[in-house]
């Protein structure tokens, strides 16, 4: 059994041991939902000085990672018949992995830190409220949701940058550390986009 959702008065599980390909989908998107309620239990913890709460973030990633492997194990012995679909999904997940890795860390070192400044708040909650954004892009696909997502990368660099003159320098390099999840949501667009329009392709409402 694995824990599919955790919050701080219940937990919901599932076998995952059992599960078929013809669960892929289902998995893959938990892979998604677990990663927001871990982004926003960080968010939480680092305004309300939660320690406990972010303490539980390496439990919750411990889960992430189990859904992510699963997903790749079941694409590299089964796979779509599709192999676009394979690869791009590989693509996806594996940056899915080190976005998780970016939480996690993030999560120890404000644990460390105790309290941070407003600014560094803000920054990190702009930072980590860009994987539901992705999510929201995914499921309801848009090709004008892209420029907002751009945009938005743009916006949170320029404020860290300005941000340099009031926070403190070890709170720079946290902002620095995990401004690199924007980038690899940012090459998770690219996959995304591929991904939809081979789709499109097959579906024969276009052609290269």
């Amino acid at each position: 059994m694995q824990i599919i959702e955790q919050k701080e008065n219940y937990f919901v599980y599932k076998s995952i041991s059992k599960a078929s390909f013809e669960d892929f989908e289902l998995m893959f998107r938990r892979t998604f939902l677990l990663l927001m309620d871990a982004s926003d239990d960080f968010v939480k913890g680092s305004k309300e000085k939660d320690m406990l709460l972010l303490q539980t973030i390496e439990g919750k990633y411990d889960n992430i990672v189990i859904f992510i492997t699963y997903c790749m194990r079941l694409l590299n012995k089964i796979g779509f018949s599709e192999k676009y679909k394979n690869s791009l999904l590989m693509v996806i997940l594996s940056n899915l992995y080190k976005i998780a890795d970016i939480l996690k860390y993030a999560a120890r070192d404000v644990a460390r830190a105790k309290k941070l400044h407003p600014k560094t708040e803000s920054i990190l909650t702009e930072i980590f409220q860009t994987i539901r954004v992705y999510y929201d892009l995914f499921y309801k696909y848009d090709f004008t949701k892209f420029s907002k997502i751009y945009e938005r990368r743009d916006n949170i660099l320029k404020e860290i940058e300005n941000a340099k003159k009031v926070i403190p320098v070890e709170e720079i390099m946290l902002c620095v550390y995990c401004r690199h999840l924007l980038e690899l949501i940012v090459s998770n667009l690219e996959a995304t986009a591929t991904y939809y329009l081979e789709q499109k392709v097959e579906k024969g409402l276009i052609t290269k």
